[in-house]
């Protein structure tokens, strides 16, 4: 019964950091942001100087300085990867990570502003956290996960205020109402001494609720500084484990349908931008972002109505604080176009000592372009493209001596990231 508990626990933990962490396709830790075609194609370096109603998630001050009259803003990415596992020692076969269906988010954004320097916003971006990660049946590494599947939408009310030219500030509130569904399939030892394989099916919900503020100051005329913070967000998931035992096992006093809980913490971010007007047409800004993923220290896994009291465990995390650093030029110098690019560096919070087929994140490069259109009517339309170059990583067992299966592992990946988004602005 040990040894099946141990399974249990490494297989069921080790699927939960997969739905804690899944964002790893696109941003650092579990994060992914590119929620607007206009930001993406900028690589998100927007803190200081962004015309655009989803600053709301960026950052809220922007929404001073929005036009008078409405902005509504829809959009979709398509999220395309080619992630691989090889084994550095030459020993397990390499696996490709499933990439069909690819990662679809969605959002929504929408300004009102009544009078120059008053902007009321709201969004829902869906989802900015979690997505669904999933390596082949008969991965090398297969004990360590089955399927999971996280979501955490975002849905944003928020102001912004500028009081003169200069200065303005601005503020959200978030709610995330979360879904975790995740199952996972290991062995057991039934009465004859046959290995029978057990599935456990976890489902839960929660809802989590966070904020940001931000200020942009813009001194002389052509010179822009923003930052900006947005707080963590705890999101506790109450749920239930159903276990699919074989008649085959008598003894299912620990292994029978009853609660779980757990939770999951986004981490703060804080964002600061400089950016500069070179010429009429052309807009320079630099930006920088620290992620404190370092709240993600450990994952506690808690069975309330279980009376032998041997499935609930703590494992620990580690992660580190991380930087991201940006860069983002528009054109403008077309009458109806405008023309971005931009590209970055953003650290892994996951050090060596508990990286695993779940979250293999690493350090990446990404860079992208995207073009924006106005029509005379007040529609307008945006495309984005980024790529994404996943840093590659090689970690061996005898780096990780706390984990209970440590295997050698080397991980490569590039991912495409392809935005399209269609608003609509009505000046009053």
């Amino acid at each position: 019964m040990k040894t099946t508990l141990q399974r249990f626990h490494l297989s069921l933990m080790l699927a939960l950091v997969l739905c804690l962490g899944s964002g790893t396709l696109q941003a650092a830790g579990y994060e992914l942001l590119e929620m607007s075609a206009t930001g993406q194609s900028r690589a998100l370096a927007v803190q200081a100087k962004f015309n655009d109603p989803s600053t709301l998630l960026m950052n809220p001050a922007g929404l001073g300085f929005m036009d008078e009259g409405f902005q509504v803003s829809v959009g979709g990415m398509l999220l395309l990867t080619s992630m691989r596992y090889e084994d550095p020692t030459g020993v397990r076969p390499g696996a490709n990570v499933e990439r069909w269906p690819p990662g679809t988010p969605v959002s929504f954004w929408g300004s009102y502003t009544p009078i120059k320097g008053l902007t009321a916003a709201v969004g829902v971006a869906y989802v900015p956290y979690g997505q669904v990660f999933k390596w082949p049946k008969g991965f090398a590494g297969e004990y360590y996960l089955d399927d999971a599947d996280l979501r955490i939408p975002m849905m944003m009310v928020g102001l912004g205020y500028s009081p003169c030219d200069w200065f303005s500030v601005g503020a959200f509130f978030n709610a995330s109402p979360s879904s975790l569904d995740l199952s996972q399939t290991f062995t057991v030892i039934d009465d004859a001494g046959n290995p029978q394989r057990l599935t456990a099916n976890l489902l839960g919900k929660g809802t989590g609720y966070s904020g940001g503020v931000g200020i942009q100051v813009r001194p002389i005329d052509g010179l822009y500084f923003g930052a900006s913070y947005r707080s963590q967000m705890t999101v506790n998931f109450d749920g239930d484990v159903d276990f699919a035992v074989s008649d085959s096992v008598s003894d299912q006093s620990v292994f029978h349908d009853q609660r779980v809980k757990t939770k999951f913490v986004t981490p703060d971010v804080f964002g600061f931008g400089i950016g500069y007007d070179f010429t009429d047409w052309l807009y320079l800004e630099y930006d920088m972002h620290y992620t404190l993923w370092s709240i993600n220290k450990e994952l506690v896994l808690d069975f309330p109505d279980d009376q032998s009291g041997m499935l609930s465990v703590t494992a620990p995390n580690d992660w580190k604080d991380t930087f991201t650093y940006r860069l983002g030029v528009e054109i403008t110098t077309f009458e109806s176009w405008a023309l971005r690019g931009g590209f970055g560096y953003d650290a892994n919070p996951i050090p060596d000592e508990t990286l695993t087929p779940t979250l293999p994140d690493c350090d990446r490069v990404f860079g992208g372009i995207g073009a924006q259109y106005w029509f005379d009517f007040g529609l307008n339309v945006a495309l984005a493209w980024q790529g994404t170059w996943f840093v590659p990583r090689t970690v061996y067992p005898e780096d990780q001596p706390e984990l209970p299966s440590p295997m050698p592992q080397r991980y490569t990946n590039f991912a495409n990231l392809i935005t399209f988004s269609v608003g609509y602005g009505l000046k009053l």
